[in-house]
Formats: structure tokens, sequence, C-alpha cells
């Protein structure tokens, strides 16, 4: 009798008996059909009952259907909604904010900064300290994942505090203004006798302002910039393994598939912009009628 291995691709002629081939029917799925003695035939081993089953090819669906069938037919990336999974993913883009917040400030304590260029450290003082406030602030892309509840909870009491400084310096100083790092005393120069002309009363800001903290406070800061990605890492650690563990357990019955997972263009020109949020007035530039739209 040949038989074939779908494996290895060989036929194989052998000469067995009837009665062992017709033994095998008690313990192997799918019966056999038995030759006579000596005449060759091809045996071909059936698939899997789930993988005969047709698969649904159809989006959204589950991972395993109502039977409990595996639904993925090609290995490969898959966009999903999934609770966990997003958590997980918010997280990761914290990190990611958190990990560019700290190399600007590792940058802002270098001694020869100043001298490379005028604004370059006022940039990174800038940068810093939004890249570093971005995961704990109001952000309609990221809703699973609570980074301030982690710093209330997890962070040391200096950590708590120094995280409270950083937050101020982005909502008083850098990315609005309530007077912190600049006067706002409101003064006009006048001549010591009464003006004849317009010109003798000066009334342009001599207010000093802040547009750097300098290299000492960076140094400062740095350990607390480097201990806030290091509480995060470890829970991104912690969060991933429980996660991953949960999917299995569960059978991923939480996630719906979308379609595989596409590259997506990263659109930030200006009429791509315009067109997720346009002006409120409703007016485009190019419907303004401007000389510099035409």
């Amino acid at each position: 009798m040949a038989i074939w291995h779908p494996k290895l691709r060989i036929l194989k002629s052998i000469r067995t008996p009837a009665n062992l081939i017709q033994s095998d029917r008690s313990v192997h799925p799918y019966p056999l059909r038995v030759p006579p003695v000596g005449q060759a035939t091809l045996i071909k081993l059936a698939p899997p009952l789930e993988a005969n089953m047709p698969r649904s090819t159809q989006f959204p669906r589950p991972v395993f259907d109502e039977t409990g069938v595996y639904t993925i037919n090609e290995a490969g990336t898959y966009e999903v909604i999934s609770p966990s999974v997003q958590r997980y993913h918010e997280l990761v883009f914290s990190i990611r904010d958190l990990h560019s917040a700290h190399e600007m400030m590792e940058q802002c304590c270098r001694n020869d900064l100043d001298d490379l260029h005028p604004l370059l450290e006022q940039g990174l003082w800038v940068g810093a300290v939004i890249q570093y406030s971005k995961p704990f602030k109001a952000n309609h892309a990221r809703r699973t994942f609570d980074a301030g509840n982690l710093v209330r909870t997890q962070a040391t009491e200096s950590m708590r505090d120094f995280h409270h400084y950083l937050i101020t310096l982005r909502d008083k100083m850098f990315a609005h203004d309530d007077a912190l790092g600049e006067c706002k005393q409101v003064a006009i120069g006048l001549p010591y006798k009464r003006p004849r002309h317009p010109f003798e009363i000066g009334i342009e800001p001599t207010n000093p302002r802040v547009i750097s903290l300098g290299g000492d406070i960076a140094r400062d800061a740095e350990p607390h910039f480097r201990a806030m990605l290091q509480l995060f890492e470890q829970q991104r650690n912690q969060i991933r393994e429980e996660t991953i563990g949960e999917l299995f357990r569960t059978n991923l019955n939480e996630v719906t598939l979308v379609g595989p997972a596409r590259k997506t263009a990263l659109e930030v020109g200006r009429d791509d912009v315009a067109a997720r949020w346009p002006r409120k007035d409703g007016q485009s530039a190019k419907q303004s009628g401007s000389k510099n739209s035409r």
C-alpha cells in the first residue's frame, strides 16, 4: 500500500495487512478506506476539522466566532477595537512624550547651551515642559489611560511636588500667560516738563521676561524627568503582561477585528489640518477672497 505524507511530500509503498488499517478506525478521527491486501492506493490524511470549516472574511468580526472557530486566516497585524489594548497604547504614547521631554531636559543641563544659539535654550525649555505635560492634560485622542492617576497613586511625595511645579509652569507661563515669569506692570515714560510733542510720551513696555529657567534649575529637574519616565516604563511592563494574559485567558473575547492594519498618512499640512478642524467662523482661507488666498 502507498501512503501519502502531506508534510514530507513522499509516496511510500508498504504492504499493510487489512486488519491493521481496520483497527486504526477506532482511534483515527477520519475513516480510512481499506484496500485489498497488496493493492497500492493513496491515503491522504484529512486536515483538522476546524481548517475545513469556512472562515469569515467580513469586518468587523470577533477573533473567535459564535461556534468557537478561530477566524484569522492569515497571520498579520489587525486594527481592532479593544479597551484593554487601547489603554496600553495610550500608556505607550505617554511614555513617548516623557522620553522626548527627558531628552530635551538633558540638553538644558549643558553649560555651553546658551553659547550655541540665543534661542536654543529657550526652545528646549519650552519644548521639555510642554511635552512633559502632554499626558496629563486634556487629550481627545487618549480617553482610557489616566496618567494623572498613576502619578497620584504611585509617585513619591517629592515627585508629586515637582510634577505640580512643572504643570504650573506649563499652564501659567509657557502655554498661557498668568503673569508667571514676566512682569505685567503697566507704566509709561513722561518728561520732567509738560510734553510738547506726542513722541515725548513713552508707552512701550520695558518689563523683564524669563525666556529660560537656566542650567541650575535644569539640573535640578532632570532627575525628576528621569524618575517619572522610569515610573511609566514600569507600569508599561506590568500592564503589557496583564493585558496579554487576560486576552489569552478569555480567547480575546473583548477584541473586535476592524480590518488589516494599514499605514496611516500623518497629514499635518495646512489644508489637511483645516479639513479636520475648520475655522470656527465657518469660512476657509480660500473662501475669504483675500489676495493671499488667490
